[in-house]
């Protein structure tokens, strides 16, 4: 009877160690699988994202979408200059074509131009600061591009961000962001 009420004791001390560390963030219900789809969701663009990720959620208030899991957000928005976003436009840009930086100026924030896709591209990579669930943010934007508003390619612009809280994932979100792929008509200036 002894041993019996001891391992039901354990069995319920686990299964509260278990539920705790769900809640805390620790341990995560379903991990998100590092097996990478090619995913098309606006039919102009595509990029990979874990199989695990269902479809994308959409904004109301921008073209692009989101891929939401515990441990990870993918989000995609994109605009035409014109029509640039009043978040982008209310945080005194000198121009809507300017570079909007999203991470704060610090030693471990890192900022890189490059090429994705061929075309141009500036990667930022820092520690999550706003109101996040999320402990760090890797985004990419592609500063001018031709974006698809619906009935034809104009000039614009495309982001991509990805948040999570392992520091180790920086190199899944690094593939993803890599993975972009962009229709011929699209081009890059």
């Amino acid at each position: 009877m002894k041993s019996h009420s001891l391992s039901c004791g354990l069995s319920l001390a686990l299964a509260f160690a278990f539920s705790v560390g769900l809640t805390s963030g620790q341990v995560s219900p379903k991990a998100v699988s590092h097996v990478l789809d090619r995913r098309n969701p606006d039919n102009w663009f595509d990029v990979e994202i874990p199989k695990s990720m269902g479809e994308p959620r959409r904004f109301a208030d921008v073209d692009g979408g989101f891929w939401d899991a515990p441990d990870l957000r993918i989000t995609f928005s994109y605009w035409t200059f014109e029509n640039t976003p009043n978040y982008v436009r209310n945080r005194g840009a000198a121009s809507k074509e300017e570079l909007v930086l999203v991470c704060p100026s610090s030693k471990q924030t890192r900022i890189v131009r490059t090429r994705i896709s061929s075309r141009r591209a500036v990667v930022q990579s820092c520690k999550e600061t706003g109101a996040s669930n999320f402990r760090y943010l890797y985004h990419v934007s592609f500063p001018r591009l031709d974006v698809f508003n619906g009935e034809s390619f104009n000039p614009g612009t495309f982001t991509l961000t990805i948040n999570y809280n392992n520091r180790n994932t920086v190199h899944l979100a690094a593939r993803i962001a890599d993975s972009i792929r962009f229709s011929g008509k699209s081009s890059n200036k």
